[in-house]
């Protein structure tokens, strides 16, 4: 990156690098603290120990490239898998909101949107919160890193109108079918059968759990918030009551676009009996409305000519993210790991 685009971006390179500092003060502050202890965490701790030995059974292909670093990072740097795993979560929580924030200024050509994305997503969006304490830290990979790639790939095929650009967009497409089940392999295959399994490895069992279908209203009002509800409605009103809309690309249109179908798609999944994996599709959806939301931001940031709607709705976004902001930063007593 040249001078000159460091001088542009400024604003925005310090705000990731802030928002850096932001993630990982509870770790630092609490001297390497576990801060993420659940089935979902202790199972992939027992699948890298396994893969140690050669005995794992790899559940998806983004755990087992997870456990292939973690154990040459071992060996590298002479610290437990546990400390590493812990680190690393800390380190894809970061990453998500980075990953959010180029995706939304890259669109949308906000600076400003981009910015805001990030926190929203981390800390606005209440599902990611959940997530992340419950220790799905692939389906945060998958929906808030390796989807917002895909994005940009799929914009920039249609902006540059060439279809060389689709030998990145399918090959991206097929990992991220076998990343993880949330939005792949395993989550088609889950369609129709009941979602109780356990994971046995080196004799240790990992408890079942059972897929339950999150109540619509919780959904958009917990794990959503309602200020980013009415933030996306108030953005989508302003969009539809623009006069002028050949300003915006046919790319940006056909993201926006692709997001929704999403949306609808695992909202469908979510609320009728087609799948029985029904709470993490919930929660895919919510992330999912996360990621629309930031877009339409950008959009609102960049093309609306009202002031007060710009300052309505990143006072709406700001407000939502405070409450899980001040708790992360209140760093509540977690349990050590071991």
């Amino acid at each position: 990156m040249s001078i000159k685009n460091v001088k542009k971006y400024r604003h925005f390179i310090f705000a990731m690098l802030g928002l850096v500092i932001i993630v990982v003060l509870p770790p630092l502050l609490h001297k390497e603290t576990y801060l993420v202890i659940n089935n979902d965490t202790t199972a992939h701790l027992i699948v890298f120990d396994a893969m140690k030995s050669g005995t794992a059974s790899y559940l998806y292909l983004g755990q087992t490239l997870a456990g292939w670093l973690m154990i040459r990072l071992e060996r590298i740097a002479g610290t437990d898998i546990p400390t590493l795993f812990m680190w690393f979560n800390f380190a894809v929580l970061w990453l998500s909101g980075l990953s959010v924030a180029i995706m939304t200024n890259y669109i949308t050509k906000s600076q400003l949107a981009g910015i805001i994305s990030a926190p929203v997503v981390i800390f606005g969006t209440g599902a990611t919160m959940h997530l992340f304490g419950s220790g799905t830290i692939f389906n945060i990979i998958e929906v808030l890193i390796l989807l917002p790639i895909l994005i940009v790939l799929i914009y920039k095929t249609f902006q540059s109108r060439k279809i060389q650009w689709l030998g990145a967009v399918i090959p991206w497409s097929v990992f991220m079918f076998f990343f993880h089940p949330s939005l792949g392999k395993r989550g088609i295959t889950l369609i129709g059968k009941t979602a109780t399994s356990s994971l046995t490895t080196d004799g240790i069992v990992i408890p079942p759990y059972i897929e339950t279908v999150i109540d619509p209203i919780t959904l958009l009002l917990v794990f959503f918030g309602i200020s980013n509800l009415v933030a996306l409605g108030f953005c989508i009103f302003g969009y539809y009551r623009r006069k002028n809309k050949e300003g915006i690309q046919l790319a940006t249109k056909v993201v926006v676009g692709m997001l929704i179908i999403l949306i609808i798609f695992f909202g469908v999944l979510t609320y009728t009996e087609a799948t029985s994996f029904s709470s993490r599709t919930a929660f895919n959806t919510t992330l999912m409305l996360g990621l629309l939301l930031t877009l339409m931001i950008g959009i609102m940031l960049e093309y609306s000519q009202s002031r007060l709607a710009k300052v309505t709705v990143v006072s709406l976004v700001t407000g939502g993210t405070m409450p899980n902001l001040i708790q992360w930063l209140s760093f509540p007593n977690w349990k050590e790991i071991g």
